[in-house]
């Protein structure tokens, strides 16, 4: 069910790793999605981050800020959702470059919405800046400077609580 769940029920060659995976033990299991998170292929990296998110890999968050940095859009994208959905603070200030320099529309649109989860007020100022002059839109046309100004009412509620 749970590989249905993230490949859409396809007989996808990832969806057949990720029941092979479901089915080794947990030491085996672990030792396995660290190394496809490392794949060569970045279907499988993406995809291999879910699995581990979904069974509360003891790694997620290092897999996370592997994955923020990689080299296909797509990948970041889902590490950045990742860090947020598991509050990886460590991955602040690797997300704030991501707003400020990802030539990804998409990449930027994402980091601006995450950010508002992550951040700690010491980052206002540095975020109310970028808002200044970040530029782009998300693939539905939204643009990243509304999204990061969402984010920023996120981050200053917190100051109040």
């Amino acid at each position: 069910m749970f590989v249905q769940e993230i490949f859409d029920g396809n007989d996808h060659p990832v969806a057949r790793l990720a029941q092979t995976v479901l089915d080794l033990p947990e030491d085996l299991r672990h030792a396995a999605l660290e190394r496809f998170v490392m794949h060569e292929d970045a279907d499988t990296r993406a995809r291999s981050l879910a699995i581990a998110e979904r069974l509360a890999h003891p790694d997620i968050h290092t897999f996370c800020l592997r994955l923020l940095v990689d080299p296909v859009w797509y990948v970041r994208v889902r590490a950045c959702e990742c860090a947020e959905r598991n509050h990886v603070i460590g991955a602040v200030e690797i997300i704030i470059n991501m707003i400020s320099h990802d030539d990804n529309e998409d990449v930027r649109a994402t980091a601006a919405s995450s950010i508002g989860t992550l951040a700690p007020m010491r980052f206002l100022a540095q975020l109310e800046e970028i808002a200044q002059s970040v530029t782009g839109n998300n693939h539905e046309g939204t643009p990243v400077r509304d999204l990061l100004l969402l984010s920023l009412d996120h981050v200053r509620s917190r100051r109040d609580s």
